[in-house]
């Protein structure tokens, strides 16, 4: 799926590889098997606003949805009104 295309080359901007690394999908991003770097979603951040021409809900940030690939693949879909 091109959604996932892009957010994948997103991640390997900062370094993370889903396509090798499949299984860290369903991994915090922040945490000890991932450990990315606040400043790291931050770009993350911006790059998927920027790409995919979307605005990130607040609540989601402030919720910790995004906090995955799968829950910022699920935010991404959401918002461009794919089910």
């Amino acid at each position: 799926m091109e959604i996932e295309k892009k957010l994948e080359d997103i991640f390997r901007y900062v370094g993370i590889d889903f396509g090798v690394n499949e299984k860290l999908r369903g991994e915090n991003l922040l945490g000890i098997k991932i450990g990315l770097k606040a400043r790291d979603l931050l770009i993350i951040y911006l790059k998927i606003e920027k790409m995919f021409k979307i605005k990130i809900p607040e609540k989601a940030i402030v919720n910790g949805e995004f906090n995955t690939y799968w829950s910022i693949l699920n935010i991404i879909k959401n918002e461009k009104g794919i089910k």
